[in-house]
């Protein structure tokens, strides 16, 4: 049995070192029906780990590449701790294996990196930890193995490290098995921090793609921010192709550790925020909700090759999972164009999305750098109903104390039967009526409390 004091201590080990528009090739991250390489596709795949008492019937295995095994962890001779519950796992696979979902072994664990450390320095013990690893492949159906060394130092360690990873890597692709590696992200997008450092270029060249943990940054956890400078240091300064670079969302919260699960079970609103407070400091729950685990895809969609969390155990069910959440964003990305999908401006009211659909129109942003939304569906999203005069070109919203007359192709609006000058003009765009975004829902009551440019996301109240 594991303690809970145990189990935030596998979850800290492993964790502790984490601290517009950029078209993306719509043939990269295409629809994919026969070619099972994940290395060809943009991914969703997730962490499980041993730990948590999990009915497997609740994985959505539906929704998913891949999944990483968490942890088999290494001693410092070579050796591997044997598992806890080796059933579960075989299980796991065989439901995995069952929905074309890829099932790889995670080595380590933040605990381990003194014991991988030790590994290294010695032949013995090296020959010792791949014949361990490859073990692995007769004892279970495994598809890969993904290395948490959180991490070796620079300097000896590093170059050890280099050394194993290599060897190692010639081993698995003489079996065609995945590699891959779990990295910790960064405070900036042009430095790294040490537990970046200790991994060589050379070494980084093993792996098949690179799990950058962007979560567990102190009590924020993981803001926004943090998985796009961390993309822009692995791309930028350490040349990792973005293909190959997948970000880590959290599906817990600090400093509380409440699980998105328990969270939203305590209140079904908090699925749709990122802060709950509590009672006191050490309760209140920093976290990633559907918004911004929606804009988080939208960014990997962009500057990355896919999506992962920490971990799958305590995901919701039904219409709040954020596996699916994830996993069906990217599908309607490659629905609709990658490059479109990521262009698109997104509106968040009162913490819902607007859903725009190819009969409402899609917002975009027009020639002078404005965004613009479809007039109908934001009029009755914020409870307006909409009518047209068709003979003088002129849209009206009634409702909430305000009356909105939008003359097409004019400067302005009336409000109330007030004009108000625009610094551009609503438009007739596909046979849709399209206004200024800030224009319609500021004079309708509402104030754009947020606009994440980077992802190109307003948030409305």
């Amino acid at each position: 049995m594991y303690t809970k004091q145990k189990i935030k201590k596998c979850i800290i080990g492993a964790l502790c070192f984490c601290l517009l528009s950029i078209c993306v090739p719509v043939s990269v991250y295409g629809a994919e029906t026969t070619n099972d390489r994940l290395n060809s596709k943009f991914r969703a795949g997730a962490y499980f780990h041993y730990s948590y008492k999990t009915n497997l019937d609740d994985i959505r295995f539906d929704k998913l590449d891949y999944i990483v095994y968490a942890f088999v962890e290494p001693y410092a001779d070579g050796s591997f701790r044997p598992l806890e519950n080796p059933d579960q796992l075989k299980d796991l696979i065989e439901r995995a294996h069952t929905h074309g979902v890829k099932v790889f072994m995670g080595i380590g664990g933040g605990s381990t990196a003194m014991d991988f450390d030790v590994m290294a320095s010695d032949k013995n013990s090296i020959i010792r930890f791949i014949k361990s690893t490859m073990g692995l492949f007769e004892d279970y159906d495994l598809d890969g193995i993904d290395i948490d060394w959180e991490s070796p130092l620079v300097g000896e360690s590093a170059k050890n490290c280099e050394s194993v990873m290599q060897q190692l890597s010639k081993e698995l692709k003489a079996k065609g098995k995945y590699f891959t590696v779990a990295v910790s992200g960064t405070y900036k997008a042009d430095q790294g921090i040490p537990s970046t450092n200790g991994f060589t270029d050379a070494c980084l060249d093993c792996f098949d793609w690179i799990h950058v943990m962007t979560y567990s940054l102190q009590r924020t956890n993981s803001p926004l921010w943090f998985p796009d400078v961390s993309l822009q240091y692995w791309h930028n300064i350490r040349g990792i192709s973005t293909d190959r670079l997948v970000i880590g969302v959290p599906f817990y919260a600090l400093p509380s550790w409440k699980t998105y699960r328990d969270l939203i079970a305590e209140d079904p609103e908090y699925a749709y925020i990122d802060q709950v407070l509590g009672a006191d400091e050490t309760q209140e729950s920093n976290y990633n909700g559907i918004n911004t685990i929606r804009e988080k895809t939208k960014l990997g969609l962009q500057n990355g090759g896919g999506m992962f969390s920490w971990v799958i155990n305590v995901d919701a069910a039904g219409e709040q999972s954020l596996t699916a959440l994830i996993y069906d964003t990217i599908k309607e990305a490659q629905a609709m164009g990658v490059s479109n999908f990521v262009n698109k401006p997104t509106v968040v009211y009162k913490n819902r999305e607007i859903m725009y659909d190819a009969n409402s129109g899609y917002p975009f942003i027009d020639a002078a750098n404005r965004t613009m939304v479809p007039f109908r569906k934001s009029a009755e999203a914020v409870g307006m109903t909409v009518s047209y005069d068709a003979v003088n070109q002129v849209a009206k919203a009634t409702g909430n104390g305000k009356t909105i007359q939008i003359p097409i192709g004019q400067p302005s609006i009336t409000v109330n039967g007030q004009t108000i000058a625009l610094d551009t003009q609503a438009v007739i765009y596909n046979n849709r009526t399209y206004i200024p975004m800030r224009a319609f829902f500021e004079n309708a009551g509402c104030t754009i409390k947020q606009w994440h440019n980077n992802t190109r996301t307003a948030y409305v109240e």
